[in-house]
């Protein structure tokens, strides 16, 4: 017996988890992407956002930032932003669902995903991953 196969990772069971682990997380950090692209391509999400950012006294406002398929590190960079203006998205998230939002995005063809507790969480844990590998790659 070899030693990947006495890890498990031979195991039809612990493999098909892995895989529905991995296809859940890109689900999520695509989800993300889609928010960013959502408030990023919008003058009138940019707009609220900013008025969200007012009214919980941020003095710095924060915009999201995108990032490139092809850069890891970009991906990351884009998560952590969205973690550092997690208040504001989750006001932003209360503000579509009330009548004004739904009134003002009801012609937009993009639909915002839900960013639950959950996903919050699973975006926390990566970032919190990512940092030793953006470490390693600055030094």
């Amino acid at each position: 017996m070899s030693n990947m196969s006495s890890v498990g990772f031979s195991d039809p069971l612990n493999t098909g988890l892995a895989i529905l682990a991995m296809a859940y997380i890109r689900n999520v950090v695509n989800d993300f992407r889609i928010a960013t692209k959502f408030l990023k391509r919008s003058i009138k999400c940019k707009e609220i956002l900013e008025r969200i950012q007012h009214l919980q006294l941020i003095n710095r406002h924060l915009s999201v930032h995108l990032d490139v398929k092809t850069r890891w590190n970009s991906t990351y960079l884009m998560l952590r932003r969205m973690i550092k203006m997690q208040t504001t998205i989750d006001q932003f998230q209360v503000y579509l669902k009330s009548s004004e939002g739904r009134r003002n995005f009801r012609n937009t063809k993009a639909k915002f995903p839900n960013l639950n507790e959950e996903k919050w969480a699973l975006v926390h844990d990566l970032c919190n991953l990512f940092t030793v590998f953006e470490k390693a790659t600055r030094e």
